[in-house]
Protein backbone atom coordinates (compact mmCIF):
# COMPACT_ATOMS: atom_id res chain seq x y z
CA UNK A 1 0.00 0.00 0.00
CA UNK A 2 2.92 2.48 0.84
CA UNK A 3 4.43 2.17 -2.54
CA UNK A 4 1.18 2.45 -4.34
CA UNK A 5 0.21 5.36 -2.70
CA UNK A 6 4.07 6.67 -3.56
CA UNK A 7 3.26 5.56 -7.29
CA UNK A 8 0.24 7.69 -6.87
CA UNK A 9 1.94 10.92 -5.91
CA UNK A 10 5.08 10.40 -8.62
CA UNK A 11 2.72 9.79 -11.38
CA UNK A 12 0.58 13.48 -10.25
CA UNK A 13 2.61 15.54 -12.79
CA UNK A 14 1.09 13.05 -15.33
CA UNK A 15 -2.39 12.50 -14.44
CA UNK A 16 -3.54 15.69 -13.06
CA UNK A 17 -2.40 17.50 -16.46
CA UNK A 18 -4.05 14.59 -18.52
CA UNK A 19 -7.30 15.07 -16.21
CA UNK A 20 -7.46 18.60 -16.35
CA UNK A 21 -7.16 18.80 -19.82
CA UNK A 22 -9.40 16.00 -20.92
CA UNK A 23 -12.32 17.00 -18.74
CA UNK A 24 -12.22 20.80 -20.04
CA UNK A 25 -11.78 19.20 -23.58
CA UNK A 26 -15.09 17.00 -22.85
CA UNK A 27 -17.01 20.09 -21.05
CA UNK A 28 -16.35 22.66 -23.66
CA UNK A 29 -17.34 19.95 -26.66
CA UNK A 30 -20.24 18.71 -24.95
CA UNK A 31 -21.50 22.15 -23.54
CA UNK A 32 -21.76 23.09 -27.00
CA UNK A 33 -23.75 19.89 -28.35
CA UNK A 34 -26.10 20.25 -24.95
CA UNK A 35 -26.19 24.19 -24.55
CA UNK A 36 -25.10 25.95 -27.90
CA UNK A 37 -26.75 27.59 -30.88
CA UNK A 38 -27.16 24.28 -32.34
CA UNK A 39 -27.78 21.57 -29.97
CA UNK A 40 -28.07 18.10 -31.08
CA UNK A 41 -31.21 16.12 -32.23
CA UNK A 42 -30.48 12.44 -32.19
CA UNK A 43 -28.17 10.11 -30.12
CA UNK A 44 -24.27 9.56 -31.76
CA UNK A 45 -22.26 6.41 -31.72
CA UNK A 46 -20.84 5.30 -28.41
CA UNK A 47 -17.51 6.90 -29.64
CA UNK A 48 -18.98 10.21 -30.22
CA UNK A 49 -20.02 10.33 -26.29
CA UNK A 50 -16.52 11.35 -25.49
CA UNK A 51 -14.12 11.55 -28.14
CA UNK A 52 -11.11 13.03 -26.42
CA UNK A 53 -10.82 9.42 -24.59
CA UNK A 54 -9.80 7.81 -28.03
CA UNK A 55 -6.85 9.80 -27.70
CA UNK A 56 -6.61 9.65 -23.76
CA UNK A 57 -5.65 5.85 -24.12
CA UNK A 58 -2.66 6.32 -25.62
CA UNK A 59 -1.49 8.48 -23.13
CA UNK A 60 -0.61 4.85 -21.27
CA UNK A 61 2.62 4.81 -23.02
CA UNK A 62 3.71 8.55 -21.17
CA UNK A 63 2.30 7.03 -17.17
CA UNK A 64 4.66 3.73 -18.17
CA UNK A 65 7.63 5.60 -19.18
CA UNK A 66 7.38 7.89 -16.69
CA UNK A 67 6.92 5.71 -14.16
CA UNK A 68 9.53 3.39 -15.55
CA UNK A 69 11.95 6.20 -15.59
CA UNK A 70 14.72 4.35 -13.61
CA UNK A 71 15.20 1.72 -15.78
CA UNK A 72 16.50 3.84 -18.68
CA UNK A 73 19.58 5.03 -16.03
CA UNK A 74 21.89 2.49 -14.78
CA UNK A 75 22.38 4.58 -11.36
CA UNK A 76 18.68 4.62 -10.62
CA UNK A 77 18.16 1.07 -11.65
CA UNK A 78 20.78 0.15 -8.61
CA UNK A 79 19.46 2.34 -6.38
CA UNK A 80 15.77 0.94 -7.17
CA UNK A 81 16.71 -1.97 -6.81
CA UNK A 82 18.48 -2.38 -3.97
CA UNK A 83 15.60 -0.52 -1.45
CA UNK A 84 14.41 -3.47 0.16
CA UNK A 85 11.09 -4.24 -1.75
CA UNK A 86 10.52 -6.89 -4.45
CA UNK A 87 10.34 -5.73 -7.69
CA UNK A 88 6.44 -7.52 -8.07
CA UNK A 89 5.90 -4.97 -5.98
CA UNK A 90 7.60 -2.04 -7.34
CA UNK A 91 6.20 -3.17 -10.92
CA UNK A 92 2.31 -3.45 -9.30
CA UNK A 93 2.80 -0.38 -7.62
CA UNK A 94 3.09 1.57 -11.06
CA UNK A 95 1.00 -0.51 -12.74
CA UNK A 96 -2.16 -0.21 -10.17
CA UNK A 97 -1.09 4.08 -9.71
CA UNK A 98 -1.24 4.16 -13.65
CA UNK A 99 -4.92 2.13 -13.28
CA UNK A 100 -5.95 4.56 -10.81
CA UNK A 101 -4.99 7.82 -12.38
CA UNK A 102 -6.50 6.59 -16.34
CA UNK A 103 -9.79 5.16 -14.73
CA UNK A 104 -10.82 7.80 -12.68
CA UNK A 105 -10.06 10.19 -15.38
CA UNK A 106 -11.93 7.62 -17.72
CA UNK A 107 -15.20 7.76 -15.82
CA UNK A 108 -15.21 11.45 -14.56
CA UNK A 109 -15.08 12.30 -17.93
CA UNK A 110 -18.09 9.88 -19.12
CA UNK A 111 -19.98 11.25 -16.17
CA UNK A 112 -19.57 14.43 -16.82
CA UNK A 113 -20.86 14.01 -20.36
CA UNK A 114 -23.54 12.03 -18.66
CA UNK A 115 -24.32 15.30 -16.72
CA UNK A 116 -24.50 17.13 -19.55
CA UNK A 117 -26.80 15.16 -21.42
CA UNK A 118 -29.32 14.74 -18.55
CA UNK A 119 -28.92 18.71 -17.67
CA UNK A 120 -29.37 19.50 -21.18
CA UNK A 121 -31.90 17.06 -22.35
CA UNK A 122 -29.92 15.87 -25.16
CA UNK A 123 -30.56 12.13 -26.49
CA UNK A 124 -28.15 9.25 -25.75
CA UNK A 125 -28.32 5.39 -25.67
CA UNK A 126 -27.79 4.71 -21.37
CA UNK A 127 -25.67 1.61 -22.19
CA UNK A 128 -23.24 3.14 -24.17
CA UNK A 129 -22.07 4.75 -20.72
CA UNK A 130 -20.91 1.27 -18.97
CA UNK A 131 -19.93 0.51 -21.82
CA UNK A 132 -17.24 3.48 -22.70
CA UNK A 133 -16.27 2.84 -19.15
CA UNK A 134 -15.08 -0.38 -19.27
CA UNK A 135 -13.99 0.08 -22.93
CA UNK A 136 -11.57 3.19 -22.59
CA UNK A 137 -9.84 1.18 -19.27
CA UNK A 138 -9.35 -1.43 -21.12
CA UNK A 139 -8.07 0.17 -24.17
CA UNK A 140 -5.93 2.03 -22.04
CA UNK A 141 -4.30 -0.87 -20.03
CA UNK A 142 -3.92 -3.00 -23.45
CA UNK A 143 -1.41 0.25 -24.06
CA UNK A 144 -0.42 0.17 -21.08
CA UNK A 145 0.42 -3.62 -20.80
CA UNK A 146 2.30 -2.64 -23.90
CA UNK A 147 4.37 -0.44 -22.94
CA UNK A 148 5.16 -2.20 -19.71
CA UNK A 149 6.62 -5.18 -21.83
CA UNK A 150 8.91 -2.45 -23.75
CA UNK A 151 10.34 -1.17 -20.51
CA UNK A 152 10.86 -4.13 -19.35
CA UNK A 153 13.06 -5.37 -22.00
CA UNK A 154 14.68 -2.10 -23.35
CA UNK A 155 17.23 0.10 -21.72
CA UNK A 156 17.00 3.58 -23.48
CA UNK A 157 13.75 5.24 -24.06
CA UNK A 158 14.28 4.95 -27.81
CA UNK A 159 14.38 1.00 -28.21
CA UNK A 160 11.59 1.09 -25.50
CA UNK A 161 9.46 2.82 -28.01
CA UNK A 162 10.37 0.79 -30.91
CA UNK A 163 9.73 -3.13 -28.44
CA UNK A 164 5.92 -0.89 -27.40
CA UNK A 165 5.06 -0.27 -31.02
CA UNK A 166 5.95 -3.97 -31.86
CA UNK A 167 4.54 -5.20 -29.05
CA UNK A 168 1.27 -3.46 -29.69
CA UNK A 169 0.60 -2.72 -33.20
CA UNK A 170 2.45 -5.61 -35.46
CA UNK A 171 0.38 -8.29 -34.89
CA UNK A 172 -2.57 -6.73 -35.56
CA UNK A 173 -0.76 -4.76 -38.29
CA UNK A 174 -0.25 -7.82 -39.75
CA UNK A 175 -3.45 -9.26 -39.40
CA UNK A 176 -5.08 -5.47 -41.18
CA UNK A 177 -2.92 -6.20 -44.47
CA UNK A 178 -4.04 -9.55 -44.86
CA UNK A 179 -7.83 -8.33 -44.71
CA UNK A 180 -6.88 -5.21 -47.04
CA UNK A 181 -5.24 -7.85 -49.36
CA UNK A 182 -8.36 -9.93 -49.69
CA UNK A 183 -11.18 -6.72 -49.32
CA UNK A 184 -8.66 -5.11 -52.27
CA UNK A 185 -8.57 -8.44 -54.58
CA UNK A 186 -11.94 -9.62 -53.94
CA UNK A 187 -14.27 -6.80 -54.38
CA UNK A 188 -17.59 -8.13 -53.99
CA UNK A 189 -15.73 -9.34 -49.73
CA UNK A 190 -15.83 -6.36 -47.69
CA UNK A 191 -14.91 -5.56 -44.14
CA UNK A 192 -17.26 -6.36 -42.28
CA UNK A 193 -17.39 -9.54 -44.45
CA UNK A 194 -13.48 -11.13 -43.42
CA UNK A 195 -14.84 -12.98 -40.04
CA UNK A 196 -13.52 -12.28 -36.60
CA UNK A 197 -10.01 -13.71 -36.89
CA UNK A 198 -9.57 -11.09 -39.08
CA UNK A 199 -11.60 -7.88 -38.01
CA UNK A 200 -9.49 -5.49 -36.43
CA UNK A 201 -11.87 -4.34 -34.28
CA UNK A 202 -11.69 -7.47 -32.17
CA UNK A 203 -8.85 -5.85 -30.27
CA UNK A 204 -10.06 -2.15 -28.62
CA UNK A 205 -6.62 -0.66 -28.37
CA UNK A 206 -5.29 -0.82 -31.72
CA UNK A 207 -9.06 -0.56 -33.13
CA UNK A 208 -9.28 2.98 -32.22
CA UNK A 209 -6.40 3.58 -34.67
CA UNK A 210 -8.01 1.67 -37.69
CA UNK A 211 -11.23 3.40 -36.89
CA UNK A 212 -9.53 6.23 -38.19
CA UNK A 213 -9.40 4.58 -41.64
CA UNK A 214 -12.98 3.34 -42.37
CA UNK A 215 -16.41 4.77 -41.36
CA UNK A 216 -17.82 1.19 -41.20
CA UNK A 217 -16.14 0.82 -37.82
CA UNK A 218 -17.23 3.65 -36.06
CA UNK A 219 -20.26 1.98 -34.81
CA UNK A 220 -18.48 -1.38 -34.54
CA UNK A 221 -15.94 -0.83 -31.97
CA UNK A 222 -17.41 -0.22 -28.69
CA UNK A 223 -18.98 -3.53 -27.94
CA UNK A 224 -19.05 -5.81 -25.48
CA UNK A 225 -17.65 -9.06 -26.96
CA UNK A 226 -14.72 -6.86 -28.30
CA UNK A 227 -14.18 -5.76 -24.26
CA UNK A 228 -14.65 -9.28 -23.37
CA UNK A 229 -12.42 -10.60 -26.16
CA UNK A 230 -9.32 -7.24 -25.21
CA UNK A 231 -9.49 -8.63 -21.65
CA UNK A 232 -7.61 -11.46 -22.58
CA UNK A 233 -4.62 -10.38 -24.20
CA UNK A 234 -4.78 -7.43 -21.68
CA UNK A 235 -4.37 -9.75 -18.88
CA UNK A 236 -1.42 -12.12 -20.70
CA UNK A 237 0.57 -8.91 -21.64
CA UNK A 238 -0.23 -7.94 -17.97
CA UNK A 239 1.23 -10.94 -16.82
CA UNK A 240 4.06 -10.96 -18.97
CA UNK A 241 5.24 -7.25 -18.36
CA UNK A 242 5.86 -8.56 -14.82
CA UNK A 243 7.51 -11.70 -15.23
CA UNK A 244 10.10 -9.57 -17.62
CA UNK A 245 10.60 -6.79 -15.18
CA UNK A 246 10.99 -9.44 -12.38
CA UNK A 247 13.74 -11.16 -14.63
CA UNK A 248 15.22 -7.70 -16.15
CA UNK A 249 18.86 -7.72 -15.40
CA UNK A 250 19.81 -4.01 -13.51
CA UNK A 251 22.84 -3.26 -15.70
CA UNK A 252 20.76 -2.94 -19.27
CA UNK A 253 19.77 0.58 -17.93
CA UNK A 254 21.70 2.61 -20.21
CA UNK A 255 21.95 -0.30 -23.06
CA UNK A 256 19.70 -1.04 -26.45
CA UNK A 257 17.81 -4.15 -25.49
CA UNK A 258 17.86 -6.04 -22.01
CA UNK A 259 18.68 -9.43 -24.46
CA UNK A 260 20.58 -9.78 -27.57
CA UNK A 261 17.86 -11.64 -28.87
CA UNK A 262 15.61 -9.40 -28.26
CA UNK A 263 17.59 -6.78 -29.91
CA UNK A 264 17.94 -8.60 -33.13
CA UNK A 265 13.86 -9.74 -33.00
CA UNK A 266 12.49 -6.07 -32.34
CA UNK A 267 14.78 -5.30 -35.61
CA UNK A 268 13.57 -7.85 -37.59
CA UNK A 269 10.23 -7.55 -37.01
CA UNK A 270 10.33 -3.60 -37.87
CA UNK A 271 11.76 -4.59 -41.13
CA UNK A 272 9.04 -6.87 -41.57
CA UNK A 273 6.35 -4.41 -41.06
CA UNK A 274 7.83 -2.34 -43.86
CA UNK A 275 8.46 -5.13 -45.93
CA UNK A 276 4.59 -5.87 -45.42
CA UNK A 277 3.65 -2.45 -47.60
CA UNK A 278 5.03 -4.32 -50.97
CA UNK A 279 1.55 -6.44 -50.40
CA UNK A 280 -0.39 -3.51 -50.71
CA UNK A 281 -2.47 -2.32 -53.71
CA UNK A 282 -1.12 -6.23 -55.49
CA UNK A 283 2.10 -4.52 -56.14
CA UNK A 284 4.49 -6.68 -57.90
CA UNK A 285 7.17 -8.64 -55.94
CA UNK A 286 10.05 -7.62 -58.31
CA UNK A 287 9.30 -3.46 -59.19
CA UNK A 288 10.96 -0.60 -58.31
CA UNK A 289 8.56 -0.25 -55.63
CA UNK A 290 9.10 -3.32 -54.18
CA UNK A 291 13.15 -2.77 -54.23
CA UNK A 292 13.04 0.73 -52.75
CA UNK A 293 10.80 -0.74 -49.67
CA UNK A 294 13.79 -3.13 -48.93
CA UNK A 295 16.16 -1.02 -49.22
CA UNK A 296 14.51 0.78 -46.43
CA UNK A 297 13.54 -1.72 -44.62
CA UNK A 298 17.29 -2.81 -44.69
CA UNK A 299 18.33 0.76 -43.55
CA UNK A 300 15.81 0.45 -40.52
CA UNK A 301 17.06 -3.14 -39.24
CA UNK A 302 20.65 -2.33 -39.71
CA UNK A 303 20.02 1.70 -38.37
CA UNK A 304 17.98 -0.06 -35.12
CA UNK A 305 20.48 -2.80 -34.28
CA UNK A 306 23.42 -0.67 -34.07
CA UNK A 307 21.44 2.04 -31.76
CA UNK A 308 20.23 -0.52 -29.80
CA UNK A 309 23.90 -2.59 -29.66
CA UNK A 310 26.28 0.47 -30.05
CA UNK A 311 28.73 -1.76 -31.83
CA UNK A 312 28.73 -1.43 -35.78
CA UNK A 313 30.75 -5.13 -35.91
CA UNK A 314 27.59 -6.87 -34.16
CA UNK A 315 25.92 -4.86 -36.07
CA UNK A 316 27.12 -6.83 -38.99
CA UNK A 317 26.75 -9.83 -37.47
CA UNK A 318 22.97 -9.51 -37.52
CA UNK A 319 22.43 -8.14 -41.03
CA UNK A 320 21.81 -11.74 -42.07
CA UNK A 321 18.81 -11.71 -39.90
CA UNK A 322 17.10 -9.47 -42.08
CA UNK A 323 16.45 -12.42 -44.56
CA UNK A 324 14.35 -13.70 -41.88
CA UNK A 325 12.13 -10.67 -42.48
CA UNK A 326 11.34 -11.15 -46.48
CA UNK A 327 10.78 -14.25 -45.65
CA UNK A 328 7.89 -13.69 -43.34
CA UNK A 329 6.73 -10.96 -45.43
CA UNK A 330 6.90 -13.21 -48.97
CA UNK A 331 4.77 -15.87 -46.85
CA UNK A 332 2.08 -13.04 -45.92
CA UNK A 333 2.00 -12.58 -49.28
CA UNK A 334 1.42 -16.12 -50.08
CA UNK A 335 -0.94 -16.22 -47.44
CA UNK A 336 -2.94 -13.10 -48.95
CA UNK A 337 -2.95 -14.65 -52.55
CA UNK A 338 -4.04 -18.32 -51.48
CA UNK A 339 -6.81 -17.04 -49.51
CA UNK A 340 -7.97 -14.72 -52.60
CA UNK A 341 -7.96 -17.71 -54.80
CA UNK A 342 -9.93 -19.54 -52.02
CA UNK A 343 -12.41 -16.82 -51.89
CA UNK A 344 -13.08 -16.88 -55.76
CA UNK A 345 -13.05 -20.67 -56.16
CA UNK A 346 -15.55 -21.49 -54.00
CA UNK A 347 -19.26 -20.30 -54.49
CA UNK A 348 -21.97 -22.21 -52.61
CA UNK A 349 -25.11 -23.58 -53.83
CA UNK A 350 -28.33 -22.41 -53.63
CA UNK A 351 -28.74 -25.64 -51.46
CA UNK A 352 -25.89 -25.10 -49.43
CA UNK A 353 -27.83 -21.56 -48.81
CA UNK A 354 -29.59 -21.57 -45.60
CA UNK A 355 -30.65 -17.83 -45.83
CA UNK A 356 -29.59 -14.47 -46.79
CA UNK A 357 -30.24 -11.07 -45.18
CA UNK A 358 -29.08 -7.60 -46.24
CA UNK A 359 -26.98 -5.21 -44.19
CA UNK A 360 -28.21 -2.14 -46.03
CA UNK A 361 -26.95 0.92 -48.33
CA UNK A 362 -25.42 2.71 -45.60
CA UNK A 363 -23.26 0.45 -44.42
CA UNK A 364 -20.24 2.09 -45.06
CA UNK A 365 -20.85 4.94 -43.19
CA UNK A 366 -20.69 5.66 -39.54
CA UNK A 367 -24.28 6.10 -38.67
CA UNK A 368 -26.65 3.62 -40.45
CA UNK A 369 -30.59 4.42 -40.91
CA UNK A 370 -32.94 2.93 -38.79
CA UNK A 371 -34.59 1.07 -41.67
CA UNK A 372 -30.50 -0.39 -41.78
CA UNK A 373 -30.61 -1.36 -38.73
CA UNK A 374 -34.23 -3.09 -38.84
CA UNK A 375 -33.17 -4.57 -41.67
CA UNK A 376 -30.14 -6.36 -41.37
CA UNK A 377 -31.97 -8.28 -38.69
CA UNK A 378 -34.21 -10.01 -40.54
CA UNK A 379 -33.26 -13.69 -42.83
CA UNK A 380 -34.90 -14.82 -45.77
CA UNK A 381 -34.99 -18.23 -46.52
CA UNK A 382 -37.28 -18.03 -49.24
CA UNK A 383 -36.18 -20.53 -51.84
CA UNK A 384 -36.75 -17.55 -55.41
CA UNK A 385 -34.46 -15.62 -53.35
CA UNK A 386 -31.91 -17.98 -52.19
CA UNK A 387 -31.74 -18.76 -56.18
CA UNK A 388 -31.63 -15.63 -57.22
CA UNK A 389 -28.99 -14.46 -54.91
CA UNK A 390 -26.32 -17.49 -55.72
CA UNK A 391 -27.10 -16.73 -59.55
CA UNK A 392 -25.71 -13.15 -59.02
CA UNK A 393 -23.25 -13.60 -56.76
CA UNK A 394 -21.97 -16.33 -59.04
CA UNK A 395 -22.06 -13.76 -61.80
CA UNK A 396 -20.55 -11.45 -59.65
CA UNK A 397 -17.28 -13.93 -59.00
CA UNK A 398 -16.83 -14.02 -62.30
CA UNK A 399 -16.82 -10.96 -63.38
CA UNK A 400 -14.45 -10.46 -61.06
CA UNK A 401 -12.11 -13.34 -61.71
CA UNK A 402 -12.26 -11.34 -65.31
CA UNK A 403 -11.14 -8.31 -63.59
CA UNK A 404 -14.13 -6.33 -64.90
CA UNK A 405 -14.65 -2.90 -63.48
CA UNK A 406 -17.39 -2.49 -60.80
CA UNK A 407 -18.69 -1.06 -57.84
CA UNK A 408 -19.27 -3.46 -55.56
CA UNK A 409 -18.17 -1.51 -52.18
CA UNK A 410 -20.97 -0.80 -49.66
CA UNK A 411 -22.31 2.45 -51.56
CA UNK A 412 -25.38 4.93 -51.54
CA UNK A 413 -24.59 6.02 -54.49
CA UNK A 414 -26.91 5.18 -57.29
CA UNK A 415 -25.35 4.37 -60.57
CA UNK A 416 -26.86 2.80 -63.00
CA UNK A 417 -23.97 1.29 -64.81
CA UNK A 418 -23.07 0.01 -61.31
CA UNK A 419 -23.05 -3.15 -60.00
CA UNK A 420 -23.61 -3.56 -56.08
CA UNK A 421 -24.12 -6.92 -53.97
CA UNK A 422 -24.65 -5.85 -50.41
CA UNK A 423 -24.23 -8.76 -47.98
CA UNK A 424 -25.80 -11.18 -50.45
CA UNK A 425 -25.66 -14.55 -48.62
CA UNK A 426 -24.99 -15.54 -44.81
Amino acid sequence: MKMYKESLRKLAPVGIPLAVATLLYTLITNGQNCFGSVTISQSTSAVGLTPVLVYYVFTAVVFAFYGFFYLFKRSASDLYHSIPVSRLDLYLSVTLGTATWMGATIVLNVLLTLALYVIGGCPFVPAYIPLSILFYFVASMLVYAAAAIGCALSGTFLTAAASTGVVLFLPRFVQFIIARGIVANVSIIGWMDVGALLNPMTNVATGLVVMQTRNVFITQIIALPNILYSLVPMALELALAAWLFMRRPSETADHGAAYKGWSIAAGAMLAFALLLLVTVDSKPMVSVYSFAIAAISLLVYALYEYISMRNIKQTLKALPYFLLSAVLAFCVSLGIQSSVSSALNFTPAPAEIASVSFRGHDTVHGDLDFDSIDLRKITFDNADLINYVSDNLSDAVEQVKANLKGDYSYSNTYDSSAVRVIEPVA
